[in-house]
């Protein structure tokens, strides 16, 4: 497998990295991948050490792949992923599920919320109408973006700066409507 080689162009202004996880992502990689290469030439996949063909699949696209020796998780993905983009000098990073739960087709939303959000971190969500999810999954989900919105020992709180509503007509069902949000960081209170 050859790796795409980034240049000094990735140090231009408003450049992206895209990073993509995957475990066993055979099914899947290659779409994904490919959608990203759309959004910038800069797409790093990290296989978090696949048994599958995830690896096989990527032959020929011009993505940098970083291979994790053992499956580590996809917090240790991410964290790699971060490095490589970091190493890059991008001004900004969207990261992809390799399952295909996240559609590359809505990174331009993602980015545009950012351009106006300043420096703040954006999150896609499909989570936001929960007339149209199981009930114990979205209680699940509010419990945790509660306690995710505590970062530890940082005594700062999370908080929504900014959204904006991705069309539906983009969304893999008819059925769901997503949105990303800006979120910034203010101290928390005493």
């Amino acid at each position: 497998m050859q790796n795409a080689e980034f240049s000094d162009t990735a140090r231009e202004r408003g450049s992206l990295a895209v990073i993509i996880p995957a475990y066993n992502e055979e099914r899947t990689i290659r779409a994904i991948a490919d959608g990203a290469l759309k959004a910038t030439p800069h797409v790093i996949v990290i296989d978090d050490g696949s048994t599958d063909d995830t690896l096989t699949q990527l032959a020929g696209l011009p993505v940098r792949v970083v291979r994790l020796s053992r499956n580590m998780g996809k917090a240790a993905a991410l964290r790699r992923g971060f490095k490589e983009a970091l190493a890059l000098g991008v001004d900004g990073v969207v990261t992809l599920d390799g399952d295909g739960q996240h559609r590359p087709e809505d990174i331009a939303s993602l980015v545009s919320v950012g351009a106006t959000a300043g420096d703040r971190v954006v999150i896609g969500s499909r989570l936001h109408d929960g007339a149209k999810f199981p009930r114990a999954r979205l209680i699940a989900n509010r419990i945790a973006n509660f306690w995710i919105s505590w970062p530890p020992d940082t005594g700062f709180r999370i908080r929504k700066a900014a959204s904006a509503t991705i069309p539906a007509a983009s969304c893999a069902r008819s059925t769901c409507r997503r949105s990303a949000m800006a979120v910034s960081f203010s101290k928390a209170r005493s």
